[in-house]
């Protein structure tokens, strides 16, 4: 969902959803907008993260974040992003998610100063948010250079540090594949590509994306996502672990 001008949030109590109410944007952000918002988590009742991106003052596509606390939505703020970001990044925000109130790990992509695209994230650790990580993590057989075009798609953590993002990544060979990457600490770890059904395009036709997953607080997860056929139609996967 796009707004010009102001966000907006709606919540859920006892099954009834309350009429949407008006965010503020952020300091800096064009009063004209777009300020977006991608996803949101809720580790408790009344305690909320959503993630996005507004276009700055000067055209600037830039990270942002906003906070719930005790029922009420602050102001949406600037995400700082890893020194190695372009004067013009061009950030976005695709996923966040919490393993409890205060700790939270979103996700996305930025421009860095040799103008490569690469994938982000920004840990939140008692309410703190801290400067975003160039994330480097990619399978073997990725394609050289800028974190093998990975790409991030969802998010999930199940205690604090430990999380798994799903996403995709371009190949050596050519062609996308899905993958997951595991968060334990400070460090993205243990990329591994998702193999496709048996009626996957192979080579550099294979088309594959992980577009979600859901971890259970045993570390147990779920991966949904899209491949395309030999007969070069898109279908669904699903895949566990």
């Amino acid at each position: 969902l796009e707004f010009r001008r102001v966000l907006f949030r709606s919540s859920e109590t006892g099954g009834h959803w309350a009429r949407a109410q008006a965010l503020s944007i952020p300091a800096g952000a064009q009063a004209a907008g777009p300020v977006l918002l991608t996803s949101l988590a809720c580790p408790a009742a009344g305690a909320c993260v959503a993630v996005g991106q507004f276009n700055g003052k000067g055209a600037s596509r830039l990270a942002m974040a906003v906070v719930q606390s005790n029922g009420a939505w602050q102001r949406p703020f600037r995400l700082v992003l890893p020194k190695d970001a372009a004067s013009v990044p061009l950030a976005s925000m695709t996923a966040v998610g919490c393993a409890g109130q205060g700790t939270c790990v979103a996700v996305g992509s930025y421009r860095t100063t040799s103008l490569h695209f690469v994938p982000l994230s920004v840990t939140e650790s008692g309410g703190s948010w801290a400067r975003g990580q160039h994330v480097t993590s990619a399978p073997a057989n990725a394609a050289a250079g800028a974190s093998g075009d990975v790409l991030f798609n969802s998010v999930a953590c199940t205690s604090a540090g430990t999380c798994t993002a799903a996403g995709s990544y371009l190949l050596a060979a050519g062609g996308f594949a899905a993958l997951v990457v595991t968060r334990s600490g400070s460090r993205w770890t243990a990329p591994t590509q998702l193999g496709v059904p048996a009626k996957a395009a192979t080579g550099a036709k294979q088309r594959a994306a992980a577009k979600a997953i859901g971890c259970a607080p045993s570390g147990f997860c779920a991966v949904g996502g899209t491949y395309t056929t030999a007969a070069s139609t898109t279908a669904a996967m699903v895949a566990s672990g």
